[in-house]
C-alpha cells in the first residue's frame, strides 16, 4: 500500500545555531571551534529527517521574509526531497543558540521567544496550506510540530489544525502541552509524541519513566487519539494503541549522546519512513533507530539503510 504524501507545518520556525566549544565553565571567554547555522525548527527537523532516508515531504508553515532566501538556498541542499511551501510573513525568523561542549560532552540550549505568528498571517497560513491540499487531491499525513502561541493566536492555530482535520486528513500532533490538550480533546488526531515531561503536563500530574506506568496512563487518551507516542530519551519510547501497546529501546547503546537536539523530531520522522500499513511495533522500532544516530551525530556520516542494520533493538509488547 503506498504512503500518502507527508506536509509539516510549523507555526514557529526557528534557525538553530550550533556553536562547538572545546570545553567551557561559566565565566569563560572561549573561542568557537567551529558554527553551524541551519534553518529548523521541529516540523522542518522532521523534513530534513525524512530527506535523510530519501523521502520525500512538504514543508509549510510560516517563515520571515527578511531570511526567506537563505532558507531556501539551504533548503535546496536536500535534492528536492523536501518542497518548500512556506507562507512568507513580514519580518526576521528567530534562532535557537546551542552551545556543545565538545571536551565534556554537553550542551546549553538557549530559545528565543520571538515568534512571526499574527491573525493576519494565520489567515494566509490557512489560505495557502488549503490551496496546496486541494492541488494534490488526496488525502495527505498532516504533521504540526512545534509550539504555539498562548491566548487568541493559539485558538486561531488550533482551529486552522480542526479545519484540516475535517477534510479527512491523518493528522499528527507534537507541540507543547497545554496547546496539545486542547487539540486532544477536538479528536481526531492520528498520532501525538509529548516527551515525559509534556506527557505529565498533558496528564495533569507527575508520570515515573516507567513504561508499564506510562502505557497505563496513554490508554485514557485512545478514545480521542489513534496512536500516543510518548518519547523517553535515551530509554526510548512507548506507543500505546486501543488494542496495543509497545516498548522500545536500543539494546546495545554504542556510545554517550552527543547531539540530542531534534531527536524527537526524527524519532517521528522514523515512525513515518515506514508504509502506512506496516504495524505500529515495526513503524516504532524504525524510529527509534533514527532517534539514535540522531543522538550519536551519526546522521552527517551514516545512511539510513546502514543506520537501521547496526543499531540492535529491543520491542516489548504488552
Amino acid at each position: 500500500m503506498q504512503s500518502l504524501p507527508i506536509i509539516t507545518v510549523g507555526f514557529n520556525p526557528a534557525w538553530d545555531r550550533t556553536c562547538f566549544v572545546d570545553g567551557l565553565e561559566w565565566g569563560d571567554h572561549k573561542g568557537i571551534a567551529f558554527e553551524t547555522l541551519t534553518p529548523a525548527g521541529k516540523a522542518l527537523n522532521i523534513n530534513k529527517a525524512l530527506a535523510w532516508m530519501s523521502i520525500p515531504s512538504i514543508a509549510a508553515g510560516l517563515w520571515g521574509s527578511a531570511d526567506s532566501p537563505e532558507m531556501l538556498e539551504k533548503v535546496s541542499e536536500y535534492q528536492g526531497l523536501i518542497d518548500p511551501a512556506f507562507t512568507v510573513v513580514e519580518g526576521h525568523t528567530r534562532q535557537n543558540v546551542t552551545v556543545a561542549d565538545i571536551r565534556k560532552k554537553r550542551e546549553f540550549h538557549l530559545r528565543s521567544a520571538e515568534t512571526l505568528v499574527t491573525l493576519e498571517a494565520l489567515q494566509q497560513l490557512d489560505r495557502d496550506l488549503q490551496k496546496r491540499l486541494n492541488h494534490l487531491n488526496q488525502p495527505c499525513r498532516v504533521i504540526f510540530a512545534g509550539s504555539l502561541p498562548d491566548g487568541a493566536l493559539q485558538e486561531a492555530c488550533i482551529s486552522l489544525i480542526a479545519a484540516v482535520a475535517r477534510q479527512g486528513n491523518p493528522l499528527m500532533a507534537d507541540t507543547s502541552s497545554r496547546a496539545l490538550g486542547t487539540i486532544v480533546n477536538q479528536g481526531g488526531i492520528g498520532v501525538i509524541k509529548p516527551n515525559l515531561e509534556e506527557f505529565s503536563m498533558l496528564l495533569g500530574e507527575p508520570v515515573e519513566n516507567d513504561p508499564e506506568k506510562i502505557i497505563s496512563s496513554a490508554v485514557r487518551f485512545c478514545d480521542r487519539v489513534e496512536v500516543v507516542i510518548v518519547s523517553l530519551g535515551a530509554a526510548g519510547a512507548v506507543a500505546v494503541t486501543k488494542g496495543d501497546s509497545f516498548y522500545c529501546r536500543v539494546s546495545r547503546p554504542r556510545k554517550d549522546p552527543v547531539h540530542t537536539v531534534g531527536c524527537g523530531d526524527y524519532l517521528l520522522a522514523g515512525y513515518l519512513s515506514l508504509p502506512d500499513s506496516t504495524g505500529i511495533g515495526q513503524r516504532l522500532i524504525a524510529g527509534i533507530k533514527a532517534a539514535a544516530a540522531k543522538a550519536w551525530g551519526w546522521v552527517p556520516h551514516k545512511s539510513w539503510q546502514d543506520v537501521q542494520k547496526e543499531i540492535e533493538i529491543e520491542l516489548l509488547t504488552y
